[in-house]
């Protein structure tokens, strides 16, 4: 096929525009005229091979985003691990259905509401998404098709390589003509039975090695940012620009970001310990006013409070998850109490309906410290937009990144301007640059962060489903190791992943095993340390608290090497290290050794 000239941007958003319609419009029709064909399809299938008469799939699409893909069913029911050792086994109808590309009748249904296109990459399964490289991601910049360039190219007579080649190409050159063309050559095939195969689901065994591989991966990172070439555009499209600050991107980037967490206002800044720094300072809390804050937390949860001279009360942490235990609440609110600073610790949200309650009950301020958590959680409802406002952060650790930075999200109108004014230095959105109505900082966030912001957001679902499945892959492989503890999930939450914690059962030391994984080369760190035995918090506290479960913690709990492109064999190597290292008994408790 003969290479066309790469269309523009704008030639590209016309062309976006036409195919959708096209989508929309054929696909409604098809379904239409196409009904009594898919009515008789069903029926056979559910005569000849019983129920179920369809097979529902999620499958990544555009930017990551997971739907449920829709065919008539061809296989028999088999294990997971089918996926991984390609033991489907097809029923009577099934080999026939897939040999005529009947099967993938009912995907009209995904394109005409949208989910798919006509034409564009295959979706593979979820299962794929941790094992694609920066530019392999790139097939995901558009609505995955019924078929594409890769399928009239040899279908699955092709390479993984290859057909992953095919899609990025197709990503960068599609234009309404190469669609049709390729919708006419797929018809041509089908009708002529060209590159179609009756074969099993075809898997990829270099994305799946086997769980025995005893290989020792190199350079095990603690945590990496995925950064693609996307990312990479945008930012140098701002730096060509010329306008590296007060631009359009970090605008954009707030008011994505405000649409994603379900509140009116976003509020950019530099990075999430000053979100929380002006939240509390926007909130009117001073001097006299103590804040309920738990103790395992990181350092900007208590700082942010000291910064406007309030006086934190640690509170106890959950036996399971960690995170603040509603029933201390009441232990520690006095008449001095203001304000709750809720943390979601590690990415699960906290016990939201008894904090609230807690809080209404007492007149309380609520603030969520939700910089490690973007994308979990409550029934629901996005962590962020509880309380009186919440606080993300963008550093390379975390779901998503802008280098440093933060987003204050709120509800509150006043809330928000403040923010605005305080991050600028004082000024009032209104006033002139030299007129300062308050006391402000320079918390501002510049344009290329802004723009790396909204490249990264705009698949923030795909990159927290890379880290659910190395958790699940560290979940599987840690099991069975004795001493272990796996993190908790509770029921009617989403876990966004932001590191890997596991505790150790007590005797065991953290710091020791922390010290023989690295001399392995596998780096970890404790995760937290008690912020009310860090040695800075001594000037600021006349008794330390008693927190019975917060202490039990101390040197017993350790973040694992974690990031969206952890591969199986590392996942082993670390488990492997962790069941050889504790099997030797070696790991008795010593005071905790820090590493930030």
């Amino acid at each position: 096929m003969a290479t066309p000239k790469r269309p523009n941007s704008w030639l590209k958003s016309v062309d976006s525009f036409g195919k959708r319609a096209f989508d929309l419009i054929v696909s409604g029709i098809a379904l239409a005229v196409l009904s009594p064909l898919l009515l008789a399809i069903g029926l056979m299938v559910r005569l000849i091979d019983g129920a179920p008469i369809l097979f529902f799939q999620k499958r990544p699409g555009k930017h990551g985003k997971i739907f449920r893909i829709v065919k008539f069913r061809t296989m028999k029911e088999a294990s997971s691990s089918a996926i991984k050792s390609d033991e489907f086994r097809l029923t009577r109808l099934g080999k026939f259905l897939r040999a005529t590309s009947l099967d993938e009748l009912p995907e009209l249904w995904n394109v005409f509401v949208g989910d798919m296109s006509f034409v564009g990459p295959r979706p593979l399964i979820v299962e794929y998404l941790p094992r694609y490289n920066s530019n392999q991601s790139r097939r995901h910049n558009i609505r995955p098709g019924i078929t594409g360039l890769a399928q009239i190219h040899g279908r699955n007579q092709q390479s993984w390589e290859k057909r992953f080649e095919d899609d990025v190409w197709y990503v960068d050159h599609r234009n309404f003509a190469l669609d049709l063309k390729i919708l006419f050559i797929t018809l041509y095939q089908v009708v002529r039975k060209e590159g179609i195969s009756a074969q099993g689901f075809a898997t990829m065994p270099e994305f799946f090695p086997s769980t025995n591989d005893v290989a020792e991966p190199a350079n095990i990172e603690m945590s990496s940012a995925e950064i693609n070439e996307n990312d990479v555009a945008a930012v140098v499209k701002v730096v060509r620009s010329g306008r590296l600050a007060l631009g359009p991107s970090v605008a954009e980037f707030e008011k994505n970001m405000a649409k994603y967490i379900g509140v009116k206002h976003a509020v950019a800044v530099s990075s999430g310990t000053a979100a929380l720094h002006l939240i509390v300072k926007s909130l009117g809390i001073g001097p006299g006013d103590e804040v309920l804050v738990p103790s395992f937390t990181f350092a900007a949860s208590v700082s942010a409070i000291l910064y406007v001279g309030a006086t934190p009360v640690f509170v106890d942490i959950c036996t399971d998850t960690y995170n603040l235990d509603p029933a201390d609440l009441e232990r520690r609110r006095t008449s001095k109490t203001k304000a709750i600073m809720v943390v979601d610790v590690f990415g699960h949200s906290a016990d939201w309906d008894s904090i609230l309650s807690f809080a209404k009950k007492h007149q309380l301020l609520v603030i969520d410290d939700c910089c490690e958590a973007l994308g979990a959680e409550y029934r629901g409802q996005k962590v962020g937009s509880f309380g009186n406002a919440g606080a993300f952060a963008f550093y390379p650790n975390k779901q998503i990144t802008t280098g440093e930075g933060g987003m204050i999200v709120t509800n509150d109108d006043e809330l928000a301007r403040l923010c605005r004014s305080y991050r600028n230095q004082g000024r009032d959105e209104m006033g002139q640059w030299l007129d300062h109505a308050r006391l402000g900082y320079n918390y501002r966030m510049d344009e290329m962060s802004g723009a790396l912001g909204v490249s990264q957001l705009s698949r923030i679902e795909s990159i927290l489903l890379k880290r659910a499945n190395v958790a699940d892959m560290y979940n599987k492989r840690l099991a069975n190791i004795p001493g272990v503890q796996l993190p908790v999930i509770k029921e009617n939450m989403r876990m966004s992943w932001f590191v890997y914690v596991i505790t150790l059962k007590e005797g065991l030391s953290a710091s020791k095993l922390i010290r023989e994984l690295d001399h392995r080369g596998i780096p970890s760190r404790a995760y937290f340390s008690p912020i009310h035995r860090q040695t800075y918090m001594a000037e600021h506290l006349t008794v330390t608290p008693i927190l019975p479960v917060t202490d039990r913690l101390r040197d017993r709990t350790l973040a694992l090497p974690f990031h969206n492109h952890m591969t199986r064999e590392q996942v082993n190597s670390v488990a492997r290290a962790i069941e050889e290292i504790l099997s030797n008994k070696e790991t008795t408790n010593t005071p905790v050794e820090m590493a930030y």
